[in-house]
């Protein structure tokens, strides 16, 4: 079965869903077995925190052009 680009698409935040927690249950796991001055962990530890911070930024912004057409369509009336 091949895999449209729809579905593709829609599939996407469960995707990075599924490698944020892989992250964060490897940043756990590695803090608890290897010392904070372990080459592994940092290289973990940096990329993790960079890709959560992008993940931030991006929720952060379509929750603000979500909110903005909230409030664009409930100006614009209910028959509009």
């Amino acid at each position: 079965m091949l895999l449209t680009a729809r579905a593709f698409v829609s599939s996407v935040p469960d995707i990075l869903s599924f490698v944020f927690i892989c992250l964060i249950m490897a940043n756990v796991l590695y803090s608890s077995l290897l010392n904070n001055n372990n080459a592994r962990f940092k290289k973990l530890y940096y990329l993790s925190s960079t890709l959560l911070g992008i993940y931030g930024v991006a929720t952060a912004s379509l929750f603000a052009v979500n909110t903005a057409n909230i409030i664009m369509q409930t100006e614009e009336g209910p028959g509009a």
